[in-house]
């Protein structure tokens, strides 16, 4: 292995697919996708198994989106 890409998934970037026809046509020898990027703080409070911090939810239910 000399060059490729390695990533994380999101619901805001490339899909898998498209991103390892891009890595061939480019010629890399190897895509590098990690599994989990994070997981919500707030997952247990969705799931239900904190109900102190339930109340410190966004009414929406969807966190700020971060830009890196």
């Amino acid at each position: 292995m000399k060059f490729g890409v390695a990533t994380f998934i999101t619901d805001q970037g490339i899909a898998p697919a498209p991103l390892g026809r891009a890595d061939e046509e480019r010629g890399l020898d190897s895509s590098l996708i990690a599994e989990h990027t994070h997981i919500p703080g707030r997952a247990a409070v969705l799931a239900g198994r904190d109900r102190r911090r339930r109340a410190a939810l966004p009414v929406s239910g969807r966190g700020p989106r971060c830009r890196g």
